[in-house]
């Protein structure tokens, strides 16, 4: 049996494949997005004038430069990376953890996302004061309490569900 986890944006690339592929028997998402086209209409604008964005990373050291072929794909399959429709459609297993102090994804979008699951397959963890990396850093070096207990709740979860 298959599970899988994804973070953030990650997340809600994991509950689609996972709605699609029936050898994925459970999901989990952290900090997942409930939409990816995070973009106003003027960021969509001087990003296809420019051809790219750069965006921040967790390491401050770098940055994360996007092409234009983002927008292209969030565009062109627009119906498939619907992440609340694949949420509705998905019929297995699915853990939402995230926390309160989350400033990427605030917490308001998980809760939309669980709102719409089946409460019979669907648990929802809300973490008080954890952010969108639960503590962690880039690169990981020193052990997060957060993220140990995250990953903690993640494997029991999938030993109960798989």
């Amino acid at each position: 049996m298959i599970g899988i986890v994804g973070h953030s944006r990650g997340g809600g690339i994991a509950i689609i494949k996972a709605r699609e592929d029936g050898r994925i028997k459970a999901v989990a998402g952290w900090s997942t997005v409930a939409y990816f086209n995070r973009y106003t209409d003027g960021q969509r604008k001087r990003w296809r004038e420019k051809g790219f964005v750069d965006l921040p990373s967790v390491n401050p050291l770098s940055i994360f430069r996007l092409s234009t072929a983002l927008l292209d794909d969030l565009e062109q399959n627009k119906e498939r990376l619907n992440i609340s429709r694949a949420v509705e459609q998905l019929h297995k297993p699915l853990l939402l953890i995230h926390g309160t102090a989350d400033l990427p994804v605030p917490i308001a979008e998980v809760k939309k996302l669980y709102d719409i699951s089946d409460k019979t397959m669907t648990e929802f963890l809300s973490l008080e004061g954890a952010g969108h990396m639960y503590g962690a850093r880039h690169p990981y070096k020193k052990e997060s309490p957060t993220m140990t207990h995250v990953l903690e709740l993640t494997s029991l979860w999938f030993h109960k569900h798989l």
